[in-house]
């Protein structure tokens, strides 16, 4: 007897333990995914200050250097620097043994996409109780391919999207009448941030409330039945919640202000009928089959409908809000099915499920998905090129505990120091810049919140001539150094180098790989002490030539162009003309390109045609600083 006995156990076990396979199995996949996505969207110099950056620099002042999560990213109206002066989110001292293991942006990144990895496991199980294992399986596919939530996992590091994670837990703890850990999750939930969530946690508490029978309701409170309490409970921590969550903000920062909080339903409505369509096309619109299990989403999707400012940011699917909802939308969603199934009074099976939510994924593809997550999932967004290696080379010339000044974009690998910042704060030692990216003209801080010794960065670098001198350029991306009186440093043996003169004096020197480049905005000039006008540029280097024979060249750019190759002039055209051409031999030759700027025109472009190839740009492999 013993033995059948053991045997049973051992079988429940088994059964018990094969419910989690798929999901684990799922979340896993998702995890692994995501994190090489998001790690390789940040060594494509995708990632920014606001908030990966900052945030990484409060992760490493709290280890290093014993600050409270101290940044630099909203010093311009938060002067004590803290996280905590900005949003109450206790939660990150939860993550802090992990950082401390492993001191990199990478682990923020990692343990983002972990977090909502994991979150589908009590998704697919309480979807897995309400219908079958089937539905539960479909559910959780859509959910982990739901662009708005993929969209707010590869958007930097954000505490949203820690979010899912504790409120399904909290939902599954209650369903299975564990009213402790129902409490506990509650509160890791509200832990995340100080607002949205107390919302989200009120409006899950009142929606579990509401299902109870109200004739009974009395009585079971009165016998303090938990199922009853527990709600009520979670209702009070969350109003307390709110309430310590500004007083904590308050201290921190006497500067923030929670006025558009309070009045926020005296503002006028503000219809974003696309915002919607995105977010409930992909579950075909089923969750509003199910109006108590989509309350807690109004905790958002209202206010975001309400307010006017900055609703353009509130709304936008490819930031880190949308989090707040997912999961409310894709539970509502199956509930919302299985409601549906029962008014038909027909069984609706997997298949039709499965085809519908294909159908609306398209759909929703075919809205132009790039657009609605602000280009988090395209290809160039995702994945660094050579010129992300350029900057990254750069970046490693910077000394480990040197004070320096980033534009956003490249903050984040720079972000392991205490005296980094996103803009120009004076006395800085270093500032990096790379002026072909949109962020070196950043609408970060805004300019009417700056207060003293506080620059937007391409509006400082004009007046920091003389004092401040070029380390290193390549390619646009400038590193200088305050003092700096050494030789310019070459990080690549590839390329051309130019000297760009004004009445004769020269005026910048940087290395370009390739002559390819138009100078239009953020650029306006190579460089920002070169103002949009004349100015006389003189690229010299050598080219290598694999093959005897003809090569002809083609010059487009917004002035006068001349090439020489080996001190014959093949080249000489204004804007365009006609394309030159010269017998070469294998092997290197000099190459001279000489190009006058006119005001209003823009840009170099050099083309060439090998004896046996089509015409494309002089490549990087081609050219060199030296012969040896």
């Amino acid at each position: 007897m013993d033995a059948v006995h053991v045997e049973r156990k051992m079988m429940h076990k088994s059964v018990h333990l094969k419910q989690y396979l798929f999901p684990v199995i799922l979340g896993i996949a998702y995890f692994a995914v995501l994190s090489v996505l998001g790690v390789s969207r940040h060594l494509a110099f995708s990632t920014n200050a606001w908030d990966l950056g900052g945030i990484d620099q409060g992760f490493w002042t709290t280890v290093n250097k014993g600050l409270l999560f101290r940044g630099s990213m909203d010093l311009y109206w938060n002067p004590g620097g803290s996280y905590f002066g900005v949003h109450f989110s206790p939660f990150l001292f939860l993550l802090l043994p992990f950082y401390a293991s492993f001191q990199s942006v990478v682990t923020l990144i990692v343990m983002q996409s972990l977090a909502i990895g994991l979150s589908v496991i009590p998704l697919h199980l309480i979807i897995k109780d309400e219908m079958n294992d089937r539905f539960a399986k479909i559910f959780s596919v859509g959910y982990l391919t739901y662009l708005p939530l993929v969209a707010a996992n590869l958007y930097d590091f954000h505490v949203q999207a820690f979010f899912p994670l504790f409120f399904l837990l909290s939902i599954y703890s209650y369903k299975k009448s564990r009213y402790c850990l129902y409490i506990a999750f509650t509160i890791l939930a509200l832990s995340i941030i100080e607002i949205v969530p107390a919302l989200i946690v009120s409006l899950l508490s009142i929606s579990l409330l509401l299902r109870r029978n109200w004739h009974l309701f009395g009585k079971e409170l009165k016998s303090c039945k938990p199922e009853v309490v527990a709600p009520i409970v979670s209702l009070l921590i969350s109003a307390i919640w709110l309430i310590a969550g500004e007083k904590v903000i308050l201290y921190f920062n006497p500067n923030q202000s929670f006025g558009q909080i309070r009045t926020l339903t005296l503002m006028p409505v503000n219809e974003k009928a696309f915002y919607l369509l995105v977010l409930l096309l992909p579950v075909a619109f089923l969750s509003i089959l199910s109006p108590l299990n989509f309350l807690p989403a109004a905790g958002w999707i209202g206010p975001s409908l309400v307010v006017v400012t900055p609703s353009a940011y509130w709304t936008a699917i490819g930031f880190q809000y949308p989090a707040f909802i997912c999961a409310s939308i894709f539970l509502s969603a199956a509930i919302g099915f299985r409601n549906l199934s029962k008014k038909l009074r027909h069984a609706l099976s997997p298949k039709i499920l499965v085809l519908v939510l294909i159908l609306c994924f398209l759909a929703t593809i075919m809205l132009n998905s790039n657009q609605f997550t602000y280009g988090r999932l395209s290809p160039s967004e995702l994945f660094p090129d050579d010129h992300d290696i350029l900057i990254q080379k750069v970046v490693d010339l910077i000394p480990p505990n040197a004070s320096v000044a980033a534009q956003p974009d490249i903050f984040p690998h720079v972000s392991n120091r205490l005296e980094a910042y996103p803009f120009y704060v004076s006395g800085v030692e270093y500032i990096i810049v790379d002026i072909s990216r949109g962020w070196y003209k950043s609408p970060l801080p805004p300019k009417d919140e700056l207060i003293g010794g506080i620059e937007l960065i391409d509006e400082a670098l004009p007046k920091l001539q003389g004092s401040y001198e070029v380390v290193t350029a390549v390619d646009n991306i400038i590193l200088y150094r305050k003092g700096y009186s050494g030789p310019i440093r070459t990080i690549t043996s590839n390329g051309l180098m130019a000297n760009f003169s004004v009445n004769c004096e020269v005026e910048f020197k940087s290395v370009y790989t390739k002559l390819d480049f138009s100078w239009y905005w953020p650029l306006d000039s190579p460089a920002p002490n070169l103002k949009n006008g004349m100015y006389d540029a003189i690229f010299t280097g050598f080219v290598r030539i694999q093959d005897d024979g003809e090569y002809k060249f083609r010059a487009l750019g917004g002035g006068a162009i001349q090439v020489f190759i080996d001190g014959k002039k093949i080249l000489d055209v204004f804007a365009q003309g006609p394309d030159g051409q010269i017998s070469l031999s294998k092997g290197l030759h000099e190459i001279c390109v000489v190009f006058k700027n006119y005001p209003n025109l823009y840009g170099l472009h050099l083309y060439w045609k090998t004896p046996e190839g089509d015409w494309e740009i002089l490549p990087e492999r081609s050219l060199f600083l030296s012969d040896t």
